[in-house]
């Protein structure tokens, strides 16, 4: 899907098409984005969260840059209501505290990782 500046680089969860929904089993999204800054929306984090739940998909939800907001306020998508279950948040200590080259960062989430065969 393609961003565009008049969304402020923000997706449009209407324009989202799952092509081959038995195949298709996350949605991941960078917020707040690199490189545009944008940050979504509570409105548009819960119209992902309902198309999740709809398709039973896990969220992948890339917040290494959720320390660097300078317009408007991160709202993780774990934190909405029922969202528990559906998100495996990322996170970086390699882009919060400046330490390039560590690659240093970590994920929170579900015991059980919905769709992923590795994790039970």
């Amino acid at each position: 899907m393609q961003l565009k500046q008049e969304n402020g680089f923000q997706l449009v969860p209407e324009e989202i098409e799952i092509k081959e929904p038995k195949r298709t089993r996350a949605i991941i999204i960078d917020n707040p984005a690199n490189p545009t800054g944008a940050v979504y929306s509570k409105k548009v984090l819960e119209k992902i969260a309902g198309l999740a739940i709809e398709n039973d998909l896990l969220i992948l939800s890339d917040e290494a840059y959720e320390k660097f907001v300078y317009k408007g306020k991160h709202i993780s998508i774990s934190s909405l209501n029922g969202m528990q279950d559906y998100v495996l948040t990322l996170h970086s200590f390699s882009k919060t505290y400046g330490m390039a080259g560590f690659r240093v960062g970590y994920a929170a989430g579900p015991k059980k990782v919905r769709g992923c065969p590795f994790v039970s």
